[in-house]
């Protein structure tokens, strides 16, 4: 017989807002975060709409973050820490508490500074630090290392 899984707790992190409550407000208000992409150029035959969360900065819930966490990990570690703090009382003492999260294009932008650099200088000089934080997975790494985690943790992605 395989062991049993509990969701105690989840954690939301959107373009409606970093929580859950901004999140539900936004549905039950019928608000959209969806809007025009102005980050990049867009091809003319696709689409020009997007959504991203604006002015999210992890340091204010992790004061001490390390510098080697891109925008995919940090918004990782938000709604990790904000599915802890929903848990029951003494929880994560009690249960092996992992994290399964969600993302449709996971590390890209390590990947694209990892590239663009050694491209750019030279593959010699661009920094292993960021190839081994390009993978897939590696924002439930760090979110399993930080936060202390001692259950199962992985990331599913994907892209057409």
């Amino acid at each position: 017989m395989g062991r049993e899984v509990f969701v105690l707790s989840a954690g939301a992190v959107s373009a409606c807002g970093p929580d859950g409550e901004d999140l539900a407000e936004s549905v039950s208000s019928s608000r959209s975060a969806i809007g025009e992409i102005t980050a990049f150029d867009t091809p003319e035959d696709s689409p020009a709409l997007g959504a991203v969360l604006e002015d999210f900065e992890v340091s204010r819930y992790f004061p001490s973050i390390r510098t080697y966490v891109d925008r995919c990990t940090a918004l990782a570690l938000k709604a990790a820490l904000e599915a802890l703090e929903g848990l029951p009382p003494g929880a994560a003492e009690r249960f092996p508490v992992g994290l399964v999260f969600g993302s449709r294009l996971a590390c890209l932008e390590t990947v694209d500074l990892y590239a663009s650099t050694g491209l750019k200088r030279g593959w010699r000089f661009a920094p292993p630090f960021l190839f081994i934080h390009s993978y897939a997975n590696t924002p439930a790494a760090v979110v399993h290392i930080e936060l202390k985690l001692k259950g199962y943790s992985n990331v599913f992605s994907g892209y057409e």
